[in-house]
């Protein structure tokens, strides 16, 4: 996978990282980082789900968090979103067995300047730190 993840902004000149780019960039990071998924126990074939759901997402605070992510096997995210309680329950018991269900919880309904302002960053700041962050996890776990 290559790790770039640059777009050019023709009007201003200004370098800014894609949505995209750090969308697969962060898929790929949730599942080489965790490696297989919670409830199953499969580590092939492994998709990346947000913990806090993207629906609910109308601050991007949380969207590329590695933290915000767990692999899972394509029949456990099928259950997840058909409403299988006991997927539900193992779930929220990964993601507090982790350690990142208060952390979440805390950021989830930050707004985007709040969230920028708690971090001391601008938003380009932020999406490099994502970028490098995500490269990085990448290499480590790979």
């Amino acid at each position: 996978m290559a790790l770039g993840g640059y777009v050019s902004k023709k009007k201003t000149g200004v370098r800014r990282i894609s949505d995209s780019r750090l969308s697969r960039l962060w898929s790929h990071a949730v599942k080489v980082k965790y490696g297989r998924c919670p409830i199953t126990g499969q580590t092939d074939g492994l998709q990346s789900h947000h913990i806090i759901p993207k629906g609910r997402q109308n601050r991007f605070c949380i969207r590329w968090n590695i933290r915000n992510g767990v692999p899972l096997s394509d029949a456990a995210h099928r259950m997840l979103h058909d409403g299988d309680i006991d997927v539900q329950k193992k779930l929220i018991e990964y993601v507090e067995d982790r350690g990142d269900k208060d952390y979440l919880m805390e950021i989830k309904n930050m707004l985007k300047h709040e969230f920028l302002q708690h971090i001391g960053m601008c938003e380009s700041e932020y999406r490099k730190m994502l970028l490098d962050e995500l490269k990085q996890i990448i290499v480590e776990y790979s």
